[in-house]
């Protein structure tokens, strides 16, 4: 269900936030990585 908001999302904004959104991606992904490793966030 999240791919395809993602992707929803994706296809109905604009090509430049697009692709911020796929630079931004990978950090954002590190980010909560890195909250899960300390604990700061409970696991889902």
């Amino acid at each position: 269900a999240c791919l395809l908001v993602d992707n929803h999302i994706e296809l109905s904004i604009s090509p430049i936030s697009g692709v911020l959104i796929m630079a931004l991606r990978p950090l954002w992904k590190r980010a909560t990585q890195l909250m899960l490793e300390t604990g700061s966030v409970p696991p889902k």
